[in-house]
């Protein structure tokens, strides 16, 4: 009879699973834990702790990136349209069609917030997961392992701001007592899959601390550590990957998605979305652009021949009109486009 495989998967793991969703990589890895628990090949150990602590992350990361994928209004207060009824009218377009395209992206967004919950939500229901509730049993052991400066606490490898690592202890208190709730755990296989160094011997390679395996002696058979998800679930679970998958999901954090929608920019809900207004309104909206700086996207601000600032900074751009018009340049990027000297930002002279 094969060894009964139980696996404990900490919150950056589950965090690094849920970002490599939501942006639409191949790598479909909580589909994967999902196949293992049906075949009944896994148990996962769930503490309470870490199931709380995942969904909150989340929400406050997807809070975050919906905010930072709005599209600016980067037309701004440009004094030129407040006399001139062309320019005031190029600007309820754009403003118009900047609106429609950032409601499709946050649509986008809420699609894909909602799958990544689906998916952690079916194997955190799953009959072959075991929730092991925060108890105040877990608790008084969370907090005297912490206090103690114990592993995983991270005091113990040298870390003097321990104290935030309390829920660490927590979760490890919860793992321990589902153990010992469980006598048909103990000639079982224990995984545990982290990207906390606090868990492992040294930072150059995977050995379970003396620590961590002592505490397990007694409810499991054997316990193994593994860092990267991927080669646990190719070395125990037979599932293989791609050498660019496993590169792919190595990489992936959870700031992927805080503040950085360039993330999600090589996607195809950006390039469908984005421009929109280009193909509809081709004569008077000529260009969109990427701009990491600026919250992901730059609509050029409308400018008359006769402007004197940049609408974005500030700055004096009468030279940089008349050399445009000088040189003839403005075919250089798009149809009566410059770019301010300081911001960089695009403008369109009419």
């Amino acid at each position: 009879m094969a060894k009964k495989k139980i696996v404990f998967i900490d919150t950056n793991i589950f965090l690094a699973c849920a970002t490599a969703e939501i942006n639409d990589s191949d790598i479909d890895v909580l589909e994967k834990i999902h196949s293992r628990l049906e075949r009944d090949e896994m148990t996962l150990l769930l503490p309470e702790v870490i199931k709380e602590e995942t969904y909150r992350k989340l929400e406050e990361a997807f809070g975050r990136f919906r905010e930072a994928s709005k599209i600016p209004d980067a037309v701004g207060a440009n004094p030129e349209q407040k006399k001139d009824a062309k320019l005031k009218l190029l600007k309820e377009i754009q403003q118009d069609e900047i609106k429609k395209a950032n409601e499709q992206v946050l649509k986008k967004i809420k699609e894909r917030e909602d799958a990544a919950n689906k998916l952690l939500s079916k194997i955190f229901k799953h009959k072959n997961t075991v929730e092991i509730a925060l108890s105040d049993e877990v608790i008084l052991s969370g907090l005297r392992r912490s206090a103690l400066v114990m592993r995983p606490s991270s005091a113990a490898n040298g870390d003097k701001a321990h104290h935030t690592k309390d829920i660490d202890c927590l979760a490890w208190e919860s793992v321990l007592a589902g153990l010992k709730a469980n006598e048909d755990f103990k000639s079982a296989a224990l995984f545990i899959c982290t990207r906390d160094s606090d868990y492992f011997g040294t930072s150059k390679d995977e050995t379970i601390h003396k620590q961590i395996s002592d505490d397990t002696k007694k409810h499991v058979g054997t316990v193994k550590g593994y860092s990267d998800l991927l080669k646990m679930l190719d070395a125990e679970f037979k599932i293989k990957y791609a050498k660019a998958q496993q590169d792919t999901f190595k990489a992936v954090s959870l700031s992927d998605m805080i503040g950085k929608p360039e993330a999600l920019k090589s996607q195809s809900m950006w390039g469908d979305t984005l421009m929109d207004a280009t193909r509809a309104f081709p004569d008077v909206y000529p260009q969109m652009y990427y701009d990491t700086d600026f919250g992901g996207l730059t609509i050029p601000a409308t400018i008359s021949r006769n402007a004197r600032f940049c609408p974005f900074c500030a700055t004096n751009i009468e030279f940089t009109i008349k050399k445009a018009e000088t040189l003839g340049v403005y075919l250089t990027v798009s149809r009566n486009t410059i770019h301010c000297p300081h911001c960089a930002k695009p403008l369109i002279v009419v």
